[in-house]
């Protein structure tokens, strides 16, 4: 059964979203789902493409708003979308060449993320 829950990805999936609740949340290992009913939490499950939506929700985008612009000006990515209904649109594309050029800043993306509820599960 264990080399069959390794390779089916909704059960990779389902074990994953698991083990996040329960480091989140400092839930007891052995604690089965259905012992959850007096706990008041609520956890969103949201499909998707993820970068487009991590980039929708994360706050380090709107809190960096200025610094990424900036650096969209210096360096010129180019971009296969030419026309933005918003300038969030515009600002979401630039995040994501911001990210290539500047790994290092994901760790604290991840950290203000965090800080603001929003976890990522792997």
């Amino acid at each position: 059964p264990e080399a069959n829950l390794k390779s089916d990805p909704i059960e990779k999936w389902a074990v994953g979203l698991w083990k996040s609740v329960v480091k989140l949340f400092n839930l007891e290992k052995r604690m089965l789902p259905g012992e959850l009913e007096d706990i008041d939490f609520a956890v969103d499950i949201i499909q998707g493409s993820r970068r487009a939506f991590m980039n929708l929700i994360s706050p380090y985008q709107y809190k960096y708003r200025e610094k990424i612009m900036d650096w969209a000006k210096q360096a010129n990515p180019k971009l296969i979308t030419q026309k933005f209904l918003s300038e969030e649109d515009r600002l979401n594309a630039y995040t994501y060449h911001f990210f290539k050029e500047h790994p290092e800043e994901m760790e604290n993306r991840i950290k203000l993320e965090e800080e603001y509820g929003i976890y990522r599960i792997e």
